[in-house]
């Protein structure tokens, strides 16, 4: 049983960062009563802001499918149990921090995968049905939730690339990014869309056994025009904690 302890207030006040936002393992796990009671539980005493899992196109939450018809393939989105998710997220008065990840089994490039729940980390064998999915989820999300609600949830483009959380490359995780990013702002340029931590730390001199670019400066900018006067970019340093980049 949970126990309150109140503590006596003095000093200057303090701005408590950590309750900006929660992680939560795998999104399909608010699937389960067991975990939404005790995220109610959690929600009652700390009153989270936003919640981060891993997982959004991964096949459990059963968002991307493809159909053969007439001897083509056709890209089939199905946002069942994603809505079941937010609805839940919402009603216990927490937005979704999302992740864009991991690698939807029909788009996967290899079998490489992350944790006992086979999470695939590889690129994408095609990043334009990669930018689709991300659009489609995005406009569902607004369809059903409002512009207002859900360009205000931050976006995060995968997950720790230089470790095993991707199986690519940096160039191709910063491409990745890129076309995300072009796919978040063609949505609505309001959205943040943020590079996954761990790109932060990239250094362009390598050390042996380092999962990082090869060459360059030490400082790497990229960016992409999205075509509408809005700029989606990165610059790529030793990111220190509290950083933002948009």
């Amino acid at each position: 049983m949970a126990k309150e302890i109140e503590v006596p207030v003095s000093g200057t006040p303090f701005k408590n960062n950590a309750t900006y936002c929660v992680g939560t393992g795998r999104m399909g796990l608010a699937l389960q009563k067991e975990y939404l009671d005790h995220l109610r539980i959690v929600q009652e005493a700390i009153h989270f802001r936003y919640i981060r899992g891993h997982g959004l196109f991964c096949d459990d939450v059963g968002i991307y499918r493809e159909l053969e018809m007439d001897g083509e393939t056709h890209p089939f989105y199905n946002f069942t149990y994603l809505d079941r998710i937010m609805d839940s997220y919402l009603e216990h008065h927490i937005r979704p921090f999302l992740e864009l990840g991991f690698m939807p089994d029909r788009l996967k490039t290899g079998e490489q995968t992350i944790f006992y729940w086979k999470g695939n980390v590889t690129p994408p064998v095609s990043y334009e049905k990669w930018a689709d999915l991300v659009k489609a989820t995005l406009q569902h999300l607004i369809e059903r939730y409002g512009r207002e609600e859900v360009v205000a949830w931050p976006i995060e483009v995968w997950n720790e690339p230089n470790i095993p959380f991707w199986a690519g490359t940096m160039e191709e995780y910063f491409k990745l990014y890129d076309v995300s990013a072009e796919a978040v702002k063609q949505v609505d340029h309001v959205f943040r869309c943020h590079v996954a931590r761990g790109a932060l730390g990239v250094r362009a001199a390598a050390q042996p056994g380092d999962r990082g670019v090869e060459g360059g400066d030490a400082e790497l900018q990229r960016s992409v025009d999205v075509g509408d006067g809005h700029a989606v970019g990165v610059v790529v340093v030793a990111g220190q904690s509290g950083d933002r980049y948009d």
